[in-house]
């Protein structure tokens, strides 16, 4: 499985964050300053409603939160088509110190490149 980096393409604010969106907090949630980047790693839907789970650029998995309140709370910075999947909490956290997301973490404008998962 790989994590696939393509060139930087800017978002327009579309409503749903998908799988392999980075983004930049712009207001404060939980205990998350602005500022602070973060990795959707699974989309889900549950009754009609679209979650996305994040894993900061710290390790730290917020969970769920909900798409539509991302739209208020992050800022969209480039979409990695990617076909990352996990089966356990465990796996999530091995491959975050594994390094496998390090490389999309410090994008700003991307080079083409390949990540191993």
């Amino acid at each position: 499985m790989e994590l696939v980096i393509k060139p930087y393409v800017p978002f327009t604010k579309s409503g749903t964050f998908r799988l392999g969106a980075l983004l930049r907090f712009t207001e404060p949630i939980y205990h998350i300053s602005p500022g602070t980047e973060g990795l959707v790693y699974e989309s889900v839907q549950e009754n009609g409603i679209d979650y996305c789970g994040v894993i900061l650029e710290n390790g730290m998995d917020i969970g769920l939160v909900m798409s539509c309140d991302l739209d208020y709370l992050a800022e969209k910075l480039l979409q990695i088509p990617t076909t990352y999947q996990f089966t356990t909490p465990d796996e999530l956290m091995r491959h975050y110190k594994q390094e496998t997301f390090r490389k999309a973490f410090s994008l700003v404008y991307p080079p083409s490149s390949t990540v191993q998962v």
